[in-house]
C-alpha cells in the first residue's frame, strides 16, 4: 500500500510484535492507519480504474447485528462483501485502509472457528487468545500489523456507523504529483514519485527534519567515537560555519546528545530482538542461546577503580541469516554497594532478560536457555574450584528450572572466557582483557629482550642524572633494578620465558579466542599439553648438554663448543628450544657474559691470589701429594659418596666411595644438579721444592687443542653456567605448573561434573572430522545417546517446530533409544553424503546445489601427502618414444615413476624404501610442475583435479627438497566444524531431507557501549541509516511542537571560546574586523607569505625532515656523557651492584660525621694523652697492667 515515505515504509517499521513497557519504544512500532495518515498527507492514492472498483452486493449475507441493517447500493461500502467506492484515488489513504482491514476482519468471521485456530498455528503460538481475539490475531498476522491496531480499527469504525473516519493531515504541505493521463507510459515507481519543491520555498517542516537528521547522525558518530558531548556542541558549530542547515531544529545542546543516544540504543534493542525471534530455517524453531555475565569496573582498572562497576550481559546465539555464533550485546545494570553477592546479581540478570524487548521471561528460558558463562564470581566452578564466587550462573540456573538437582538434572554453567569474542567494553577499558590479554602480554618477555640494550642504556642516564641532584627515584632503587636485570639468571629464565609463551600459551589462547565448538578447544588442550611436555624433555636434556660443554671447557675451545651448541638446535630435542640454546651460546662463552651488548654481572669473584682450576685438573693433586707426603687423595671438592659393588674373597660386597659429582649424574638423577667441579688454589702459598712447574697449571690451550688440554679456567665459566643451570630448572618448573593448571581449567576445578560430561560426549559424537572419515563408531553412538539422556528433561520444555515443511512431525519425546540412534546416523549420513558430493563434484545425488554451495566452505587443504618422482635412468625417455611423448613432461614423469614403482628393478638398478616413502608438505610447498622451463606462469596445484599432469608438482620447501619433483597421493583437509553447524541450523535439507515427511525430527548508562558492540559508524551503510531515519521519526513525534526561532542561539560554551580569544590579547579588531581574505592579507607581508607556501609533496619532506632531526631527542649533556662513558668499550658497561659498591670503586667513599669528629679528638691534648698510653699498654714486652694506667 503506497510507497515510501521519508518515515520508512507506510506500514511502520515491523517491530509491533515485541512489546516494551517504554511508551517511546512503543510509538516505533508505527500502525497502519496512522502511517496512513502520514502517507495522505503526502497525497499518496491507490488509483484504479473504475472498471476494477468491486461494486457489486451480496444481499442477504451478514455476520454481525450491526450490518443487518446496511444498504447495499452500487456505489455504498459493505463491510465483508465488497469495498464500494472507497478504493479509488479520490479517497484519503487512511479510510482505504480502514476498508481493507475491516474487511479482512468481517471475512475471517465468517469462518468456523476451529479453522481459524488452524490457519493461525501457522503464524505464531496461540496462548493467551482466547474467544473473539482469534479472528483478530489471523488479520493482524495476514496483515503485518499488531493485534491492537487491527482491534481498535475495527472498534472505531464500528462506533462510526460502519463509515471509515476520516482525520486531518499531519502534514498538509506535502504533494505528489498528480497521475498521468492514460494515455502516457510510465513505470509505477515514478507514478507515486513526489514532487521537489522548489529552490527558493522551503517549508519549515522540511527543514526542520534536515536539520534533525544532521543532528542526529552527528551525535550519533560522537558517541560511537567516544567523544564528549560538548564536543557534539563544538561539531554542530563548526558544520553551521561550513553553511550546513542545522538551525531548523534547535538540537545543538547535550541533552539532545543524551536523548539521541537512548533512543537509537532503543531502536538497536528492537532489531536485536527482531533478530532473536528469528526462525532457524533448518530446525523450523527459534535459535537456542547461552548468557554470558561479567561484571566490568569503568574507568582505569585498579585494586580501587574509582567508578562504577556494571554487569553487562550478553547472549551468544545462532544467527538465522547465516547459521554462524554471534554474541551480541543484551543488557547492562550498575552494581551499587552491596549488591555483588549471588542473589543480587541473579535478580538483575533476570531483570535484564525479561524487560527486553524480546521478552525473554522464565517461560522462555526455560524453552531456549542452554548455558550460562561468567567468570569466577559468577559461575562456582568444579567440585574441586579454590576460589569464592557468589555463584549467580548457579542460582540463575535454579530459578529456570526449579525442579533441577544434582542427581537429576544437569547443571549448564560453565566458567568461560567473556572476553573473549565481546569488545564491549574496549572503549572504557583501554587495556586488553581475558584471552587478549595473555596474548598481549606473552609478547612482553619479547620486547624486554629486544630493547634491553635501550633500557640499560636509560637506566645508566637515570644514574647520572640523580648524582646531578634531579630525579625522585634514589640511586639504591636504580641499582637494584639494574642488578636484577643484569644477573644472568634473569635473562637465562628471560629468553627460555619468551620461547614457552610464544610457541606454546600464545598460539593457545588464539585458538580458544576464535573457536566455536568444544572439539576444537579440547584438541588445542591435548596440543598444548602434549607441547608442554615436550618442552620439559627438551630443557631436561639441554641441561645434561651445558654440564658436558662445561667440563670440556678444558680441552675445547670456545668457537668449536659454540658450533657444537649450534649443531645441537637441530636435534629433535633442540629444535623446541632452538632460541634459548642460540642466546646461551652467546652468553656462555663470552667472560664476562655478555647479552644484547651488555655485560651482565656476576656475583661473586675470585680473591686476589686465587687461582680457578678445571674438574679434570690434576696438578692440585700431585702439588699437595708432594707437599704432604702421606695424603695422596686429591682434596675432596664437591664429591659425593656412593656405594659399589666389588668381590672380597669370592664374595660380592658394597663398598662405600668417594667421586665428583659430575661423575654421579647419571646414577643419581633426582639429586641436584650442580655446576662441574671447581678446584681453588691459593698461589700465595710457597712452591715445592724441587718440584718441575714447567707444565702444570697450563693457563690456555695449546694451538693444536686434540693434543692437550688446559689446567685454568675461569671463574666465570662456572657462575654462568649455575645460572643458566638455575634458570633451566625454573623454567621447568613453570612447565609443570602451567600444565597443572590447564588440567585444573579444564577438570573438576573449573567446571562441574556435569559440563565435564557434556563436554566429553558432545565432543564424541560430533567429532565431524572423524565422521566425515568414517561412520559413526559404537563410541560415538554411546556418546550421542548419553547427550539425550542428559538433555531429555530440558528437551520437553523446548519449542516444537512450525511452518508446513515440520507439520508431520511428531511433537513427542517418548522414544526408544534405537530410534534415537537412528536419527543420529540419519543426520550423519546425510553429512557425510553432503560432503562426498562436494569432493566428488557429483550433481546427481539429489543434494539441493544451494546445499552443496554452503558444503563448500566445510573444508579447506592444508596440505599435500606426496611421494617422490624417482624412476631408473633412462626409462622415462625409452617409454615416451614408445608413448610418443616428451620425456620431460608431467604426465611422462608420472607414468615413468609408476612403471618403476611396479617393477621393481630395471636394468641392474633397484628402488628402495626411501625412494618410494610418502611424506606431508603444506599447500604453499607445492607449485604445478610444466617442464625443466623456467616459466612464470605456474600455479598452485589443484588437488581435485584427476589429471595425471596436474599430480606431479615441484617442492618449493624446505630448503633440502626444493626443486625436487613429488607426486600428490592425496590432499590433506581441514574441517571447520562451525561451517557444518552453520549449515545444520540454516538447511532444512538434513532435517527434511528430500521429502516433507520425516522420520520424528525434532526439536534441535552505557548506552554508547551499545552502539560501539553493536558497530555503529553511520558512515552511510543501510542498517545506521535506518537508526537514523528512526530516531528522527522519534523525535518528531514525541516533540508536542516543532521548536521555532528566528535568529539562531549561539552556544555559551562556543561564546566562551570567543571571549578566551577577544582577551587573549592577540586578536586586533580594528585591523581585522570585516576584511576579507585578500584584505588580511594585504595588512601583513604577501611576499613572505608566498615564499613560505609549500606544495603538498614540499609539506611532507619538511615533515619528513622534522622527524628526522627529532630522533634521537636531544637529552641532557650529563645522560649523554654518561652513555659515552659506558658505550667507549663497544658493550654497555654493567651498572654497580649497590651504593657502596659504586662509591669504593669510585674511591669516594661518603664521609662520615663520626670519623671527623674522632679525627678532631685524636688531635687535641685529651686524645694525644689517650694514644700514649694506649701504645705503652699494648706496646711488645710491656708489663704494664691495666689498673695502673
Amino acid at each position: 500500500m503506497g510507497g515510501e515515505s521519508e518515515h520508512g515504509s507506510p506500514c511502520g517499521l515491523q517491530w509491533e510484535l515485541v512489546h516494551s513497557d517504554d511508551e517511546v519504544v512503543m510509538e516505533l512500532g508505527q500502525d497502519l492507519a496512522e502511517s496512513a495518515c502520514d502517507t495522505e498527507a503526502s497525497g499518496v492514492a491507490f488509483e484504479m480504474p473504475p472498471c476494477q472498483i468491486d461494486m457489486d452486493g451480496h444481499p442477504g449475507v451478514s455476520f454481525e447485528d450491526g450490518l443487518d441493517n446496511v444498504s447495499l447500493e452500487s456505489n455504498e461500502w459493505v463491510p465483508g462483501m465488497n469495498c464500494g467506492s472507497t478504493i479509488c484515488s479520490l479517497s484519503p489513504a487512511l479510510q482505504q485502509a480502514q476498508v481493507l482491514i475491516v474487511n479482512t476482519v468481517a471475512n475471517i468471521k465468517k469462518l468456523p472457528k476451529q479453522l481459524t485456530k488452524d490457519m493461525l498455528c501457522g503464524f505464531t503460538d496461540i496462548k493467551g487468545s482466547t474467544g473473539k481475539s482469534y479472528t483478530e490475531v489471523l488479520a493482524a498476522n495476514l496483515l503485518g500489523l499488531s493485534r491492537q491496531t487491527v482491534s481498535r480499527c475495527w472498534r472505531d469504525v464500528e462506533a462510526n456507523g460502519w463509515t471509515p473516519i476520516h482525520r486531518e493531515p499531519l502534514h498538509p504541505e506535502r504533494k505528489l504529483q498528480p497521475s498521468k493521463p492514460s494515455h502516457t507510459v510510465d513505470t509505477e515507481e515514478s507514478r507515486w514519485q513526489p514532487s521537489r519543491p522548489s529552490h527558493t520555498v522551503d517549508t519549515e517542516e522540511s527543514r526542520w527534519r534536515k536539520s534533525a537528521t544532521v543532528c542526529v547522525r552527528t551525535a550519533i558518530g560522537c558517541a560511537v567515537e567516544g567523544q564528549s558531548r560538548t564536543s557534539f556542541e563544538r561539531e554542530v558549530a563548526r558544520l553551521r560555519l561550513c553553511g550546513v542547515d542545522v538551525d531548523g531544529a534547535m538540537c545543538h545542546s547535550r541533552k539532545f546528545c543524551v536523548e539521541v543516544e537512548y533512543l537509537t540504543n532503543q531502536v538497536l534493542h528492537m532489531m536485536n530482538a527482531n533478530d532473536w525471534c528469528s526462525v532457524l530455517g533448518g530446525l523450523g524453531i527459534e535459535s537456542d542461546f547461552a548468557v554470558m555475565a561479567d561484571p566490568v569496573s569503568l574507568g582505569k582498572c585498579s585494586a580501587f577503580p574509582r567508578n562504577e562497576t556494571v554487569l553487562v550481559a550478553n547472549l551468544t546465539i545462532v544467527s538465522a541469516e547465516d547459521g554462524s555464533l554471534v554474541t551480541p550485546m543484551l543488557d547492562y545494570r550498575t552494581l551499587g554497594i552491596g549488591c555483588h553477592s549471588g542473589s543480587e546479581t541473579t535478580r538483575l540478570l533476570l531483570e535484564m532478560l525479561s524487560q527486553h524487548p524480546s521478552m525473554l521471561d522464565l517461560p522462555i528460558l526455560k524453552a531456549r536457555l542452554a548455558m550460562i558463562d561468567g567468570d569466577g564470581q559468577i559461575v562456582k566452578g568444579g567440585a574441586q574450584a579454590r576460589h569464592s564466587s557468589g555463584g549467580a550462573a548457579e542460582l540463575l540456573w535454579q530459578r529456570v528450572h526449579p525442579e533441577a538437582e544434582p542427581d537429576s538434572l544437569v547443571v549448564c554453567t560453565r566458567w568461560d572466557d567473556f572476553h573473549r569474542r565481546v569488545g564491549a567494553t574496549g572503549a572504557g577499558l583501554r587495556g586488553p582483557g581475558g584471552t587478549r590479554k595473555v596474548v598481549y602480554l606473552s609478547g612482553a618477555p619479547g620486547g624486554l629482550i629486544s630493547n634491553y640494550q635501550i633500557v640499560l642504556l636509560c637506566l645508566h642516564g637515570k644514574v647520572a642524572w640523580k648524582k646531578e641532584g634531579k630525579g625522585n627515584v634514589s640511586l639504591t632503587s636504580l641499582f637494584e633494578v639494574g642488578r636484577r636485570l643484569q644477573e644472568p639468571s634473569f635473562v637465562f629464565f628471560l629468553v627460555g620465558f619468551d620461547v614457552a609463551l610464544l610457541k606454546i600459551v600464545r598460539p593457545f589462547a588464539l585458538i580458544v579466542q576464535k573457536a566455536e565448538e568444544a572439539s576444537v578447544v579440547e584438541k588445542a588442550r591435548r596440543n598444548m599439553e602434549a607441547a608442554l611436555e615436550t618442552m620439559q624433555e627438551s630443557f631436561a636434556k639441554v641441561k645434561i648438554m651445558l654440564g658436558a660443554v662445561a667440563c670440556c671447557r678444558q680441552y675445547v675451545s670456545s668457537k668449536e663448543l659454540a658450533r657444537l651448541m649450534s649443531a645441537c638446535r637441530y636435534t629433535s630435542w633442540g629444535k623446541p628450544v632452538r632460541s634459548f640454546i642460540l642466546h646461551a651460546s652467546k652468553v656462555l662463552f663470552n667472560i664476562p657474559p655478555e647479552f644484547q651488548g651488555c655485560k651482565l654481572q656476576l656475583n661473586a669473584q675470585l680473591a686476589p691470589g686465587m687461582m680457578s682450576l678445571g674438574g679434570h685438573c690434576q696438578c692440585l693433586a700431585a702439588e699437595e701429594h708432594c707437599r704432604r707426603a702421606r695424603r695422596r687423595a686429591v682434596p675432596e671438592i664437591r664429591r659425593v659418596k656412593t656405594k659399589i659393588y666389588v668381590f672380597r674373597r669370592g664374595r660380592r660386597v658394597q663398598k662405600t666411595v668417594s667421586v665428583p659429582l659430575w661423575t654421579m649424574l647419571e646414577i643419581q638423577k633426582d639429586a641436584s644438579f650442580f655446576c662441574p667441579r671447581q678446584q681453588l688454589r691459593d698461589t700465595t702459598k710457597n712452591s715445592v721444592l724441587g718440584m718441575d712447574y714447567s707444565d702444570m697449571f697450563r693457563p690456555r690451550l695449546p694451538r693444536a687443542n686434540w693434543l692437550g688440554s688446559r689446567c685454568q679456567v675461569p671463574n666465570g665459566v662456572f657462575q654462568a653456567h649455575a645460572a643458566c643451570v638455575q634458570a633451566i630448572e625454573a623454567l621447568m618448573e613453570f612447565l609443570k605448573y602451567a600444565k597443572e593448571e590447564v588440567d585444573d581449567i579444564f577438570s573438576d576445578v573449573g567446571m562441574n561434573s556435569d559440563m565435564l560430561s557434556l563436554l566429553r560426549a558432545g565432543e564424541v559424537a560430533f567429532d565431524w572430522t572423524s565422521l566425515l572419515a568414517q561412520p559413526p563408531t559404537r563410541a560415538c553412538l554411546t556418546a550421542f545417546g548419553r547427550l539425550v539422556e542428559m538433555f531429555k528433561p530440558y528437551l520437553a520444555k523446548g519449542r516444537w517446530p512450525h511452518g508446513d515443511a515440520f507439520q508431520k512431525v511428531p511433537q513427542t519425546w517418548s522414544l526408544q533409544k534405537r530410534e534415537f540412534t537412528q536419527q543420529y546416523e540419519l543426520l550423519v549420513s546425510r553429512v557425510r553424503q553432503c560432503y562426498e558430493d562436494t569432493l566428488e563434484m557429483n550433481g546427481n545425488s539429489g543434494v539441493p546445489a544451494q546445499t552443496l554451495r554452503k558444503a563448500m566452505s566445510w573444508s579447506s587443504i592444508s596440505g599435500y601427502m606426496v611421494s617422490p618422482v624417482n624412476s631408473f635412468p633412462g626409462l622415462r625417455w625409452t617409454l615416451g618414444k614408445a608413448l610418443r611423448l616428451p620425456g620431460n613432461s608431467p604426465a611422462m614423469a608420472y607414468v615413468a615413476c609408476t612403471v618403476s614403482q611396479f617393477l621393481g628393478s630395471w636394468n641392474g638398478h633397484r628402488l628402495t624404501k626411501q625412494d618410494t616413502r610418502r611424506f606431508e608438505v603444506s599447500e604453499r610447498a607445492v607449485r604445478k610442475y610444466i617442464g625443466p622451463c623456467t616459466s612464470k606462469r605456474r600455479m598452485n596445484v589443484e588437488a581435485d583435479s584427476g589429471s595425471d599432469s596436474c599430480r606431479v608438482g615441484v617442492l618449493q620447501a624446505p630448503r633440502n627438497l626444493k626443486g625436487k619433483l613429488v607426486i600428490l597421493e592425496e590432499p590433506l583437509r581441514k574441517v571447520d566444524p562451525s561451517c557444518i553447524a552453520a549449515s545444520l541450523d540454516t538447511d532444512p535439507w538434513f532435517s527434511l531431507g528430500d521429502s516433507h515427511s520425516p522420520h520424528s525430527w525434532h526439536e534441535t548508562l552505557m548506552v554508547r557501549v551499545m552502539l560501539q558492540q553493536a558497530h555503529v559508524s553511520v558512515t552511510g551503510h543501510s542498517r545506521d541509516e535506518l537508526l537514523v531515519r528512526a530516531v528522527v521519526h522519534l523525535l518528531e513525534r514525541t516533540h508536542a511542537r516543532l521548536k521555532k526561532t528566528s535568529r539562531p542561539k549561539e552556544l555559551s560554551q562556543v561564546q566562551a571560546l570567543h571571549a578566551r580569544i577577544e582577551n587573549s590579547g592577540r586578536w586586533h579588531s580594528s585591523f581585522f574586523d570585516g576584511c576579507q581574505g585578500q584584505d588580511a592579507l594585504s595588512l601583513i607581508e604577501p611576499d613572505s607569505v608566498l615564499q613560505r607556501a609549500k606544495s603538498g609533496q614540499a609539506v611532507r619532506q619538511l615533515a619528513k625532515d622534522a622527524l628526522a632531526s627529532g630522533l634521537p631527542s636531544n637529552v641532557p649533556q650529563t645522560i649523554h656523557d654518561s652513555w659515552v662513558k659506558v658505550l667507549a668499550s663497544g658493550v654497555v658497561a654493567a651498572l654497580p651492584m649497590g651504593v657502596s659498591v659504586q662509591r669504593k670503586s669510585a674511591g669516594k667513599a661518603a664521609p662520615s660525621t663520626i670519623q671527623a669528629r674522632l679525627d678532631d679528638w685524636l688531635v687535641s691534648e685529651e686524645g694525644k694523652k689517650w694514644q700514649v698510653q694506649r701504645q705503652r699498654l699494648w706496646a711488645p714486652g710491656s708489663n704494664v697492667k691495666v689498673g695502673e694506667t
